[in-house]
């Protein structure tokens, strides 16, 4: 795999991710409106008051698992191990993301509060500043010289 291919497929990642949250939405909200009904009652009023909670437990825990997860990465010796141990990390934290924020359009979908759908739309916008680039993982991962040399031609082979 070459270094354009890699960051190439890191951003296909992220943006399928992140679009995959952004339809979700765009559907709960539609059949939402469209008069589906919601639970309500005491399921809606203790959603609208874990929905911060759950929210900040996912933003906090994915931040907590990928700076664990890069300290692994920074122990590798070659570059091709730093970089799939990066991309691992980085999956790892867009997929804890990703899951609260379906938590959180689910509660939404099911108790029609607006103050949850908003904080869905926040942590959607949240992931979209999370896209990777190669001046983050230069940074993430505290590159040497050497491979910040090589990650700057985008045709060479990664191995």
């Amino acid at each position: 795999m070459t270094v354009g291919n890699y960051f190439k497929a890191n951003i296909i990642i992220h943006v399928a991710m992140v679009m995959g949250l952004v339809f979700f939405l765009l559907v709960s909200f539609l059949l939402q409106k469209n008069s589906f009904g919601t639970i309500g009652g005491n399921l809606s009023k203790s959603a609208v008051y874990i929905t911060p909670i759950i929210a900040l437990i996912g933003l906090f825990g994915s931040a907590s698992l990928f700076k664990r997860k890069l300290n692994g990465c920074r122990t590798k010796q070659h570059l091709n191990e730093k970089l799939t141990e990066y991309r691992s990390a980085l999956i790892l934290k867009f997929a804890i993301i990703e899951g609260t924020t379906f938590i959180l359009i689910i509660f939404y979908f099911l108790t029609g509060e607006f103050i949850i759908l908003s904080a869905a739309g926040l942590l959607i916008i949240v992931f979209t500043t999370y896209i990777p680039t190669k001046a983050k993982l230069i940074n993430d991962l505290a590159l040497s010289f050497t491979d910040r040399q090589i990650l700057d031609d985008p045709n060479t082979e990664i191995k």
